[in-house]
């Protein structure tokens, strides 16, 4: 675990805070980014990972997703549009 962050309230400068606390704690690169419609999430992640893929994902969708990266698997699914980032390889068989 890298860390546990908690606020009253979720915001530009907060997210601030928590990536440049990972980037602090060593993390040299964020490839994909699952955002489950946290505020002002993206634009903290562009500003200190400036390569990261941000995309809005479900939990579920990106715990499958974390899945096949960490294991190089090919997702297989035919909601392509949720898994649209360059790191994941996507395949949709019905296509």
């Amino acid at each position: 675990m890298l860390g546990l962050w908690i606020a009253q309230t979720e915001g530009a400068k907060f997210w601030l805070q928590v990536v440049t606390e990972l980037k602090n704690q060593g993390v040299n690169d964020i490839f994909v980014v699952c955002l489950d419609g946290l505020k002002d999430f993206p634009e903290a992640i562009a500003v200190v990972f400036p390569y990261a893929n941000s995309q809005p994902m479900s939990i579920m969708d990106s715990l499958i997703a974390a899945t096949a990266l960490q294991h190089r698997m090919v997702l297989v699914t035919r909601n392509v549009a949720d898994f649209k980032a360059d790191a994941l390889g996507v395949l949709n068989p019905w296509e």
